[in-house]
């Protein structure tokens, strides 16, 4: 926690090397697993790895503006699960994982 500032009237979360969180939460703990997106770059069949994680998540996909580009509920298998993001057009994406107890964020990039 000695890490973050809390800015109030900004309503932000800013860490040591400057990065701005206006999403999830502060967590005292490490993260219980962690997310990852491949490959990167893709051609938009993307695969979402979380280790030691299964069960159902929330994914939402946002653009560099911040633009949420779609979001949609999936079944990890394995920790493991595939995402068709073939329909977005190329660029860089910001994918956030919402398991109702956790948030995790990755990045990837579709180039066609």
């Amino acid at each position: 926690l000695t890490a973050m500032n809390f800015s109030s009237a900004a309503g932000m979360m800013q860490d040591r090397y400057g990065c701005v969180d206006i999403i999830g939460s502060v967590r005292d703990e490490p993260h219980p697993y962690h997310l990852s997106v491949f490959p990167s770059p893709s051609d938009g069949m993307v695969t979402v790895g979380v280790a030691g994680f299964s069960g159902s998540a929330v994914i939402r996909v946002f653009g560099t503006l911040g633009e949420l580009a779609f979001q949609k509920q999936i079944t990890f298998t394995e920790g493991k699960s595939n995402l068709d993001c073939s329909h977005l057009p190329a660029g860089i994406y910001h994918i956030l994982m919402d398991d109702g107890l956790d948030q995790q964020r990755q990045s990837f990039v579709i180039a066609r």
